[in-house]
């Protein structure tokens, strides 16, 4: 019985054109005996009379390997006839030709990078192989010769021109802008400023100062409130600034502390970055910013997770994470504690805020509440040592470092006390106050003890003294009776107000 034809067999012959479909099994639909041959889609290559098919490179491989035959192959493609050369076909070891060359084309990744190791020792692969020299080392021009050695000076010649260097003339000196230098701590950078020669000009919103020129303007407002005039001068000839602005008041509320330790902070900050000719500024911090910080502090540290006693620590810790926020501006931190001794400016000191508040109270006779008798320090120093660091920050300078300086003998808040009631021959009353702890504090703000002390009748943090070694030496010595020169002050003052 026949095999039956597949169906549609009969129409594909009857279209002219059409040519019959294949089996499955990819015979002819003819019949097993006219089965069709593969169709070639390239031509077969030719190959070299001399190379055998399977046959493996003409010359034998040598023991220690090498490119001799790549060489050679290569030698035998070049002599043998044109075929040869177009299918570019060489015995490697290889079962398939490889394509040709294309010319003008880059490195195509089917075919293995020859480079040419010299002229007529044929090709090697690509790489460094064998502990051969890179090419840039083949090629290297060397370095010349000095021209003179080092540290020597230039021998002096009949066409040479000598250079004469003018004092003053490459470098034009500091010209240091002082943010609140109308205070009693900005004042004495002031002065320190001026004797080490440098030209001050003093920002504040009075516009009038004791030392240098005085310029009227207001840190809190944008570009520091400054006149047209005004800031087209400081902007071109500024090249330090001290930034010492801000009451000093332990009672202030969050308005007056924000607005100027946070948002003046901001302005200020934003005004340094527009000085083109600026080269170092110092941000004079306070220890206070530390607060009720637990353990041993260091100049490293700023945030302990702490808790602060006022608004005041508050807002000197902010303008203090505001500065050290910056890194793009050359601004240094210098802390200090309390900063006691005679006005810079004369006259009375001033016992309206801070540490010297108690000092009236103290000289009446009324009684303090101290732990331990006040034997703890307080990190005081005088305004003389405190405006020389902030020179010596600024001259060094201070770069992006933290300083603190304080009293390098150390008195304690007790000898502070008694020290400034000297020279009026009263003993101060200090009161133990670790018995009863919190409740003696609310009587002695009952019996006129000022509020600003009742938070700081404890030890304040624990400072690491090795701080003071982080400030380059020599160190400026404090003045020798800087407490008694307070009460001096504090008397002649008193004396000169009874007489009016």
């Amino acid at each position: 019985m026949g095999r039956a034809a597949r169906p549609g067999a009969a129409r594909d012959a009857r279209r002219p054109g059409r040519r019959p479909a294949a089996r499955p099994g990819g015979g002819h639909p003819a019949g097993r005996a006219g089965r069709a041959a593969p169709l070639r889609t390239a031509p077969r290559a030719r190959r070299h009379p001399s190379v055998r098919r399977g046959a493996g490179p003409v010359h034998p491989r040598p023991a220690g390997g090498g490119a001799r035959p790549v060489a050679a192959a290569l030698r035998q493609v070049a002599a043998a006839g044109p075929g040869l050369r177009r299918t570019g076909a060489v015995a490697l070891r290889q079962r398939r030709t490889l394509p040709a060359a294309v010319p003008g084309v880059a490195q195509q990744p089917h075919r293995t990078a020859l480079h040419r190791a010299g002229p007529g020792d044929g090709a090697r692969q690509a790489g460094r192989t064998g502990g051969r020299p890179a090419a840039r080392t083949l090629h290297r021009t060397a370095r010349p010769a000095a021209v003179r050695p080092p540290g020597a000076g230039a021998s002096p010649g009949p066409r040479r021109q000598r250079i004469v260097e003018v004092p003053g003339m490459n470098d034009p000196g500091m010209n240091v802008l002082i943010l609140g230098g109308s205070g009693f701590l900005g004042t004495a950078v002031a002065q320190a400023c001026e004797r080490d020669g440098a030209t001050v000009r003093v920002l504040s919103r009075s516009g009038r100062t004791a030392v240098g020129e005085g310029v009227r303007g207001d840190v809190r407002m944008p570009r520091l409130g400054l006149s047209s005039a005004d800031l087209a001068r400081v902007r071109e000839e500024t090249t330090h600034v001290v930034l010492c602005f801000g009451s000093v008041s332990w009672t202030s509320g969050p308005g007056e502390v924000l607005e100027t330790h946070s948002s003046g902070m901001r302005q200020a900050l934003a005004f340094l970055r527009e000085l083109p000719a600026l080269r170092q500024a110092v941000h004079i911090s306070s220890l206070l910013a530390l607060g009720r910080a637990k353990g041993r502090v260091t100049n490293r540290e700023l945030y302990t997770g702490q808790r602060f006693r006022n608004w005041y620590e508050y807002g000197k810790y902010c303008a203090e994470r505001l500065v050290r926020d910056t890194p793009e501006l050359p601004v240094g931190v210098v802390r200090f504690g309390p900063v006691l001794g005679p006005a810079p400016r004369g006259g009375r000191p001033d016992t309206r805020h801070g540490l010297p508040m108690v000092f009236p109270h103290l000289l009446a006779g009324y009684p303090v509440h101290l732990a331990r008798r006040g034997d703890f320090p307080c990190w005081i120093t005088d305004a003389t040592s405190a405006a020389q660091i902030v020179l010596k920050a600024l001259t060094t300078p201070i770069g992006r470092s933290t300083w603190t300086w304080f009293d390098p003998a150390m008195p304690t808040l007790g000898e502070v006390f008694t020290e400034v009631c000297r020279p009026w021959g009263v003993v101060p009353k200090i009161v133990e106050a670790g018995p009863l702890g919190r409740f003696t504090r609310l009587i002695g703000e009952r019996v006129g003890a000022p509020k600003e002390l009742t938070e700081y009748t404890e030890p304040w943090f624990d400072l690491d003294v090795n701080v003071l070694k982080e400030i380059p030496e020599p160190w400026p010595a404090p003045d020798p009776d800087y407490l008694g020169a307070t009460g001096e002050a504090l008397r002649g003052g008193t004396e000169r107000r009874a007489l009016v």
